[in-house]
């Protein structure tokens, strides 16, 4: 990717814009940005192979790396910490410097906007013994809200896959403790 490139989308980060879809833009520059707008209707699928390189060109670095674990049973991977407009605290999880999910706490709206947008759920996934259903996922669209009451706590975006992959190998389970 260009340099001016570059610059042109932080910027339109920075104003809370989706870059343009161009050639020149990534596929994967594009989904984080679309992700970062904290919009539903902007969401593009995060696709295969987007490495971390390509999550700080649209992000503010947050300068923090951070091990974590994601999965049952629990597999490594590393967190590193951006910031944009819309979503003060993103989190990127990668393997490999590979991006395996990429979300943030308590973003604005509603999760009914983004079952507007998505149609119901697939799945709905128990977080624990106390938060029955509170994970609502869309394993072939990439897309995970968690729901607890009337507040939308996390959204997040992940390589589709099968539900089952995304249990295994995407999932972010509350257990995870990382530094910041």
């Amino acid at each position: 990717m260009r340099q001016l490139d570059a610059c042109l989308i932080v910027a339109l980060v920075v104003l809370g814009c989706t870059p343009p879809r161009s050639a020149s833009v990534s596929p994967c520059a594009r989904a984080i940005a679309a992700f970062a707008s904290a919009d539903p209707t902007q969401f593009e699928v995060l696709p295969t192979m987007c490495s971390v390189t390509e999550a700080g060109t649209n992000l503010r670095d947050l300068k923090t790396l951070s091990p974590g674990e994601l999965g049952e049973p629990v597999d490594p991977a590393n967190v590193r910490f951006y910031g944009a407009p819309k979503l003060e605290r993103i989190r990127v999880w990668e393997r490999d410097s590979q991006i395996v999910l990429v979300d943030a706490e308590f973003p604005p709206g509603k999760a009914a906007d983004y079952v507007r947008q998505l149609g119901p759920p697939k799945a709905r996934l128990d977080l624990n013994e106390d938060d029955h259903g509170s994970e609502w996922v869309w394993p072939d669209r990439g897309v995970v809200l968690v729901v607890t009451g009337p507040t939308l706590s996390r959204v997040g975006i992940f390589l589709p896959q099968s539900l089952h992959d995304y249990e295994l190998h995407a999932r972010y389970i509350e257990r995870t403790t990382y530094v910041e």
